[in-house]
């Protein structure tokens, strides 16, 4: 039993003091053991078809046939406009600003579709810009009237000349509003902080005295330690999901000041 404690021992020192290599979080000048964890690798995380976020934005025109140089699209053709990052519309008949969509790195957007008076009958279909049409349609009308849809287009992304197209059977007018749109998720740095437990004295020649800290609400723990002499040697550690846990064996005649510590950090607004 005690050359099984002492072999315990020297693995958990060398596990130790490799992780106090790695961990720039420790506090310095002071004799830390640290319990390392392994990064949590989120699968797909940014994907441009998966993992997207939603941003509305005020209601802006970005197409208008009515109110441009080719007029109507004609039975049976296909127009392509862009949806977000131009500095204005006008040319497609929409509004003379941004619509609030420069710089977007956005995989759909989401769009109030307006046919308006077409000239019979007929369906439309709004799709990726540069994609195949698919069969099914985005929405359907009757002759001269004014039929409304809300449609999540997907875009290419990274962005190309143009963003959508549009495919109608019959000539129709057509306004388009954007209100917002998906986009992958924006890396956001993590917020740590180190927290320091409190100190307590390990009595001499004792061995497998136990205390541990815990971190603020809403923190993980990412790393885990305990600041003491030379002659406190760790036994025992584990790091929980937000804590420190630690057993040590104190090797001095004297009593020792031992004070633990982890290393805690969260997301952001979390």
């Amino acid at each position: 039993m005690k050359l099984y404690s002492i072999v315990c021992l020297a693995v958990a020192l060398a596990a130790a003091a490799t992780s106090q290599a790695a961990d720039t979080s420790a506090p310095p000048n002071k004799i830390v053991f640290g319990v390392a964890s392994a990064p949590a690798v989120p699968a797909n995380f940014g994907d441009v078809t998966r993992d997207l976020v939603y941003t509305p934005v005020t209601p802006c025109r970005i197409i208008d046939t009515r109110s441009t140089v080719e007029g109507p699209i004609l039975a049976n053709a296909t127009r392509s406009f862009a949806a977000i990052n131009s500095s204005n519309f006008t040319a497609q008949g929409g509004s003379s600003t941004n619509c609030g969509t420069p710089g977007l790195n956005a995989s759909v957007v989401m769009v109030v579709a307006t046919a308006v008076t077409p000239t019979a009958a007929g369906s439309a279909t709004v799709f990726a810009y540069g994609g195949a049409q698919p069969i099914a349609t985005s929405m359907q009308f009757a002759a001269g009237a004014i039929s409304v849809n809300t449609l999540a287009v997907q875009i290419p992304n990274p962005r190309t000349t143009f963003d959508l197209s549009v495919y109608t059977s019959a000539q129709s007018h057509f306004v388009f509003d954007i209100v917002g749109y998906y986009a992958p998720p924006l890396a956001t740095s993590l917020e740590c902080v180190t927290v320091s437990g409190t100190a307590v004295s390990v009595p001499a020649n004792t061995y497998g005295y136990g205390f541990g800290v815990a971190c603020p609400a809403g923190y993980g723990s990412t790393n885990a330690g305990f600041q003491a002499a030379q002659k406190v040697v760790m036994a025992d550690g584990y790091m929980g999901p937000t804590s420190g846990n630690f057993f040590v064996y104190n090797l001095d005649s004297n009593a020792q000041v031992v004070t633990p510590w982890v290393h805690c950090c969260r997301v952001p607004g979390r």
